[in-house]
């Protein structure tokens, strides 16, 4: 007898309290037992929602203390990853990556860690494109409450070539950053009382019913104009039109109970690594999410800015090394977090990829040298995770002559998400060797 399986959302209900269960083998969907017959569709998984976070460091790394001397699987940890020497099999270094048509600027690897795009080009003022993480959101549909959740040390969007974020949308518009744990903590698992679940419901109908006129008159507009407006107009019809998708997804997500946690899940501190960490933790285990960033920090005005021109200074350098330890120190945490979450046959970080790196180095080639600016080619990144979503972790990718995009990564990246790979920016195919 074929027994539906129970929702990814079921809920233990008592005395009002609401209590998400874990992922258990009942939750699989009932074709999921043979592998022929298993759902194609990513929103309903075979198995377990496939995650990915990506956290961006500023201002690159110190390039001796990062990179491993041996390529493959014989590889070993170079000091700088000593915080993540547990981890060491479910690691993937990735040396070389280029972001080769992203000159933005010395301080601007942010805009386009996960764009693979100048948003100066063109002579048109500071425009972006969407990002990798939104277009893995986009795919995901409504499968989750939120589509994306985007964290870093600083609130906000910061400005144009000193982002805050690294999360840009179709319109290459920045998805803000929120800083503070306490206040995602209590936006994500603290129920609302019926009358803020009302207030905020009539927000939500008071703005759709603006959307809705505006699309009304934009239509009627439509017969005054040249082809070059109409163009322009669709562009903004495009983009009311998702605005109110995202209200409708709002509301109906509205009166359906957050998931409960323990008091003492809940941060202990209110901003910080540690805490954001700790919420996005909470976020993917509880399925409010499946993509997020984390930034870091901005690209200028910062310790690590100061200590990235380093001019081959030893102080400099030592100091900025410390600093990418108590930062993978932080990550070393997380994923401890994940693989001792387990999840149907596995572990969280098993269908969990973390991609940790910048966009900018700040040496010559893979050695810190006197080097004083910054460049956009052979980039420090790391992925940890993955293992089951096919991710060959355990190794050292070297890609030394400059001619791999790091969009490639991007492109297999979708692969391993469930989705059919389409070409990202300069990534054109997958990435040799990760899958």
């Amino acid at each position: 007898m074929n027994v539906p399986p129970l929702s990814r959302r079921t809920l233990l209900q008592a005395a009002g309290v609401s209590l998400a269960l874990p992922f258990l083998d009942a939750m699989r969907p009932l074709a999921a037992a043979d592998p022929k017959t298993a759902a194609a569709d990513p929103q309903t998984p075979a198995t377990t929602p496939a995650r990915a976070l990506f956290v961006y460091v500023s201002n690159g790394v110190t390039n001796e203390g990062w990179y491993p001397k041996a390529t493959g699987r014989d590889f070993q940890l170079a000091p700088s990853m000593s915080p993540l020497a547990d981890f060491r099999d479910q690691l993937t270094v990735i040396s070389g990556l280029s972001h080769y048509k992203c000159d933005t600027g010395a301080h601007t690897g942010g805009d386009c860690w996960l764009t693979g795009q100048n948003p100066n080009a063109g002579g048109r003022g500071y425009q972006n494109g969407i990002s990798i993480d939104q277009l893995l959101a986009d795919k995901l549909g409504e499968a989750t409450r939120l589509p994306s959740l985007q964290v870093g040390r600083f609130s906000g969007a910061g400005s144009p070539n000193n982002t805050g974020t690294i999360a840009f949308d179709r319109r290459g518009t920045p998805l803000p950053c929120e800083s503070s744990a306490k206040e995602l903590f209590q936006r994500l698992f603290v129920t609302d009382s019926q009358d803020a679940i009302e207030r905020q419901e009539a927000r939500l109908i008071q703005r759709r019913s603006i959307m809705d006129e505006l699309l009304g008159q934009m239509k009627q507009l439509d017969g005054q104009l040249g082809v070059a407006d109409r163009a322009r107009l669709d562009d903004y019809l495009t983009a009311v039109r998702t605005a109110e998708k995202q209200l409708e997804r709002d509301r109906s997500w509205l009166r359906k109970p957050k998931p409960a946690v323990a008091k003492e899940d809940a941060p202990a501190e209110a901003t910080g690594m540690p805490a954001l960490y700790q919420i996005l933790f909470l976020a993917f285990r509880a399925d409010l999410t499946r993509i997020a960033t984390c930034n870091e920090g901005l690209e200028q005005d910062s310790p690590r800015h100061q200590y990235s021109h380093h001019g081959g200074r030893e102080e400099n350098l030592t100091l900025m090394a410390d600093l990418d330890r108590e930062s993978l120190g932080h990550l070393a945490v997380f994923l401890k977090s994940l693989q001792d979450a387990k999840e149907g046959d596995g572990t969280m970080l098993d269908r969990t990829m973390v991609l940790y790196g910048s966009s900018l180095n700040n040496g010559h080639d893979f050695i810190s040298g006197t080097s004083d600016t910054h460049s956009h080619t052979k980039l420090p990144l790391l992925l940890a995770g993955g293992r089951g979503l096919g991710i060959k972790t355990g190794q050292h990718l070297m890609f030394p002559d400059d001619a791999t995009p790091m969009s490639n990564l991007f492109v297999s990246m979708q692969s391993a998400m469930g989705f059919a790979p389409e070409p990202f920016k300069q990534g054109k195919a997958p990435l040799a060797g990760l899958m």
